[in-house]
């Protein structure tokens, strides 16, 4: 994962007119880019950290305890770039697009991290519901589909390992590493078949309206 710094070079001529005439509100680009970078180093200084931790520190149990903390402050910033950095990118939306998902990369990062400690301790946070539902699926449909809801903004949640996470052990799947295993979905779904389990869902549905 590599840092990135970006200056208003990122912001053409051409963004900020276009911007105007959408808005009616030359951006003030010199305050975004102020906002926007301190944002970022921000983001990379943690980024920093997290990794000279798991470098230097030996003991698991300290390595997950300072992830989760840091995991809590990644998600307070995601939270707060939703609700007050937003507001203030209102005339250049690319900034603040960005800035969400460059942060969620690391909130992502930072969940693999702490999958890979409990999968080396033994730690598997995987619990066995006893409510008599199963997965009668392929691994990579429910994947198909976690990753649907995701991406569609259906479920509120912290990242789209968390989601698949909770949805894993709900469903009693074991998946210990979803975003290598979200990879290889990409990769062998081929163009021609690469929503499986959505078709499968609608086709179900339509049924079922027309009886």
């Amino acid at each position: 994962m590599d840092k990135v710094v970006l200056d208003k070079n990122l912001l053409t001529s051409d963004l900020a007119v276009q911007t105007k005439n959408q808005t009616g509100i030359p951006p003030d680009l010199e305050g975004h880019m102020i906002i926007f970078n301190a944002s970022v180093q921000g983001r990379n200084q943690i980024l920093v950290e997290i990794k000279k931790s798991l470098t230097t520190i030996k003991n698991d149990a300290e390595k997950r305890k300072i992830l989760l903390k840091k995991q809590r402050e990644v998600r307070e910033t995601i939270s707060d770039l939703k609700v007050i950095v937003k507001g203030l990118f209102f005339t250049v939306p690319q900034l603040f697009e960005f800035l969400k998902s460059y942060w969620q990369e690391l909130a992502d990062y930072i969940e693999e991290q702490i999958q890979i400690i409990d999968s080396s301790t033994g730690e598997d946070q995987h619990i066995k519901y006893n409510h008599g539902i199963e997965w009668d699926a392929p691994v990579s449909e429910f994947l198909e589909l976690s990753t649907a809801l995701y991406e569609a903004r259906v479920v509120k949640c912290n990242s789209k390992t968390h989601l698949i996470k909770e949805l894993s052990q709900f469903f009693s799947l074991k998946i210990k590493n979803p975003a290598q295993s979200l990879t290889g979905v990409k990769a062998y779904r081929n163009l021609d078949n690469r929503t499986i389990l959505l078709d499968k869902l609608i086709k179900a549905f339509r049924s079922y309206l027309n009886k």
